[in-house]
């Protein structure tokens, strides 16, 4: 199904690849604290695998067929929880940046 977040089911209006997320949060992070972000990486890649997909989605902010479709609050949620172990100031910066992510979409049911 197209639009669907592949970790937790909801509909996605905008999709966005967790490729452009990474580099989203890479950009934030390199300007916070740049030694974070190669465990940053580390630490996305199981996500990615978790949420691959059978069937491509584009990508609306690069407009790229992907198979790496998650909503913004699975993402950044993944990555806030992260950073809140690492670095539990940081995470607080984390939260004020990205808090429009970290809106719980509403589940979509068949």
């Amino acid at each position: 199904m197209r639009n669907i977040c592949s970790k937790c089911n909801s509909f996605i209006l905008r999709p966005m690849c967790a490729l452009c997320l990474t580099d989203e949060v890479e950009a934030w992070l390199s300007q916070q604290k740049t030694s974070l972000v190669p465990k940053l990486k580390d630490h996305v890649m199981p996500l990615l695998e978790r949420i691959r997909t059978q069937e491509s989605q584009k990508c609306s902010f690069c407009l790229m067929e992907t198979r790496y479709i998650t909503c913004l609050y699975c993402y950044t949620k993944y990555v806030y929880d992260w950073l809140e172990q690492t670095d539990r100031e940081l995470s607080k910066e984390f939260l004020e940046f990205f808090k429009d992510f970290l809106t719980k979409p509403k589940q979509v049911y068949a």
